[in-house]
């Protein structure tokens, strides 16, 4: 292999010499100058070097210069010396030093692997739209899939929907929810008005923290949602494993008084959707959600029972509530609608509801219907088992968050509340 050259003339307007030089590929390169002093001092400095880093190779030992050759004949298609290979080969290492046993090799494939991920993947927007279309076509009830709407559709606005699914890590995401803020959904009564004169629905966000509860409640959601990333291979992990549940406090559930539930029914308008509502959550203890997928025929007035199959439960079992007295009074008005397979709910409940809520003053309390419901039953039955089966609770949750939070005569009280009270 040839070393540098002398100086030579070179035909250019302004460089007059050039000197040659071996480059990286094995080939030949050069380097212009004006004069030729400059020339020369360039080549009679790199000749010294090269001739020292001769000397320096001609005195290895003979397996430590065909080593040198190998690496260098290796790294010629990359145009990369054997200097530069070996000076990134020691800052990559000392990068890697952070972690144990990793090799360049192991991080050049999880790279691969990464890269493959991303490639396969899509947009949080695009993975959304398909779980949303696949739990509706699986049945899920229109409760769940809203219930996962509202979460998702503000963790991907907040997170960024265009951005790649299996690129959202999990500190990312646990962070996003311990700084998670209290928010409600309003009329956008700014935006155009609809043809059924309703408006549009916009999120408001305020400043006090979620509460540790809604906190959980995101995490379950988007649990399931990269649960289904997974499953699709959309993700090669679920991040949402490796996110601590929020610590919730043990505090006592909030329940109505006998007075507040008589002003509610009475106040409800008369054979409405609301009073029935009313009446089932707060006689016969029953979820939201089951309340929401409710259907008429589920209710035998002659029976004195409620139906719940598994398509109704949140635990997916079939479950018989008893109904009291005052609950089947409450529900006579109803006997053009029982035995009918439409639901208990009609359209726009919620907003006709919270309108309701808020025109009659009544301070609501989230889920106070069944809290009520299962205090009051247990004041009045004092059996435990009895009252976790009437609600579909477990006994241990019935002892610590509702035993002795009523007295027995309000307990009597609330199980006489009829439509002719006053």
């Amino acid at each position: 292999m040839k070393g540098i050259s002398k100086p030579v003339k070179y035909k250019h307007p302004r460089y007059k010499y050039r000197v040659f030089f071996p480059n990286n590929k094995g080939g030949r390169a050069f380097k212009a100058f004006k004069t030729l002093v400059e020339a020369t001092n360039y080549y009679e400095h790199n000749l010294a070097q090269s001739e020292n880093a001769g000397l320096e190779i001609a005195t290895l030992p003979e397996k430590n210069r065909r080593e040198y050759l190998d690496a260098f004949k290796l790294l010629r298609p990359w145009g990369v010396s054997v200097f530069e290979a070996a000076k990134t080969y020691a800052e990559t290492m000392k990068d890697l030093s952070a972690y144990d046993n990793i090799s360049i090799k192991d991080t050049v494939t999880h790279f691969k692997m990464w890269n493959k991920a991303k490639e396969q993947s899509l947009t949080l927007n695009e993975v959304y739209s398909r779980y949303i279309a696949d739990l509706k076509s699986e049945g899920k009830s229109d409760y769940h899939v809203n219930s996962q709407k509202i979460r998702l559709s503000r963790f991907i606005k907040e997170f960024d929907g265009g951005r790649i699914a299996s690129m959202i890590d999990a500190n990312s995401i646990e962070d996003w929810i311990k700084d998670l803020k209290v928010s409600k959904i309003v009329e956008n009564k700014e935006a155009s008005i609809r043809l059924n004169g309703t408006y549009p629905s916009k999120r408001i966000i305020g400043n006090t923290s979620a509460q540790p509860k809604t906190k959980n409640n995101y995490r379950t959601a988007l649990l399931a949602f990269f649960s289904y990333c997974k499953r699709k291979g959309y993700v090669q992990a679920n991040p949402i494993e490796r996110v601590s549940k929020i610590k919730e406090s043990s505090s006592e559930p909030q329940i109505f008084s006998v007075n507040e539930i008589q002003k509610m029914l009475t106040l409800s308008p008369e054979k409405s959707d609301i009073r029935a509502y009313l009446a089932i959550g707060a006689f016969a203890g029953l979820r939201v959600s089951e309340l929401a997928r409710l259907t008429w025929d589920k209710i035998d007035i002659s029976d004195q029972t409620i139906i719940l199959d598994a398509t109704i439960t949140k635990t997916s079992t079939r479950r018989v509530v008893k109904m009291s007295d005052n609950l089947r009074r409450w529900l006579t008005p109803y006997t053009n609608k029982i035995g009918k397979k439409k639901k208990l709910v009609e359209p726009n409940f919620k907003k006709r509801f919270a309108k309701f809520i808020e025109s009659n003053g009544i301070k609501w309390v989230q889920n106070g219907l069944r809290h009520s419901s299962a205090s009051y039953y247990l004041a009045k039955s004092k059996n435990e088992y009895e009252t976790a089966q009437q609600l579909g609770h477990s006994v241990n949750i019935l002892k610590t968050h509702y035993m002795g939070l009523v007295k027995e005569k309000d307990a009597t009280r609330y199980w006489e509340i009829r439509e002719s009270s006053s």
